[in-house]
Parts: structure tokens; sequence; C-alpha cells
């Protein structure tokens, strides 16, 4: 098995599957708003200037982004405890909502593969996702 071809072909399923629930979502949240909360969602303390230099675009660009966001009732600003002039940012539960339409076949998946797999071919898949993740994400932190 080829691992590049299989990774490719699971990344265009998972944009696929990322437009086609943005396309049908009631909410009127975008496909690029969703990947502003997904990225907030999934990094510990993260901070505009966090997206803005893992996404190559601007701070301002991310601050408007992150406006909207709040607007909308996604996204909260957090003071850091240690330094006041640090803004974290987070999601706010009207996210675990928007989540549930939004990643229905993604649940429907997950569940097929807890029926399929063992626990143990299950974590050690997981275990082999998160060393590619944690391996993606490294090159755009140290790149």
């Amino acid at each position: 098995m080829n691992i590049r071809k299989e990774l490719n072909r699971y990344f265009l399923a998972a944009s696929i599957e990322e437009l086609r629930a943005s396309n049908i979502d009631t909410h009127n949240v975008s496909y690029n708003s969703m990947l502003y909360v997904n990225i907030i969602e999934s990094k510990d303390k993260c901070t505009i200037s966090y997206i803005a230099k893992n996404l190559n675009i601007s701070k301002s660009a991310v601050t408007i982004k992150v406006n909207e966001l709040e607007m909308l009732g996604l996204v909260k600003r957090v003071k850091s405890e240690t330094d006041k002039r640090v803004n974290y940012l987070k999601v706010t539960d009207k996210v675990i909502e928007i989540c549930k339409s939004y990643y229905k076949n993604t649940d429907k998946c997950i569940k097929e593969v807890n029926n399929n797999y063992t626990k143990t071919e299950i974590d050690s898949f997981c275990r082999i996702l998160k060393e590619i993740s944690e391996s993606l994400v490294e090159g755009l932190d140290n790149g």
C-alpha cells in the first residue's frame, strides 16, 4: 500500500466532506469560518499570531475573521493568566451544536470503524494518525 496515495485520498475525502457539510449547514457558517474554528479548537492556547503564521496571512486578516467569529458567538478571547497582553482564542458551546450537523458523516464513519475493528487496531490507527498530525503541525510550527 502506498502511504502518500492513501493519505492524499483521505485528505481529499475529508476536504470534500467538509465542503459538502458547509454547503448544507443551516447555521450560515462558511467553510472558511469552520477552518478557523477547527484551528482554534485543536490548538491549546491558540492566538491570532499562531493562526496568521500557520496560514501565512497577516495578523490583521486573522483579526477581522476572529472578530466575525466572535460576533457569530463561535469564538471568545480569554486573557492569559500569566501575561495580560496575550489573548487566547477559545471556541464557545455554540460550536458543539453546529458540529453535530456539520460532522454527521464523520460520526457515521467513526461508528463503522468502531464496529469493524478491535480496540487494539483502533488504538494503533489513532497513534499513527497522531504521529502524522504532529509531524505535519511541527512542519508548520517550524516552517
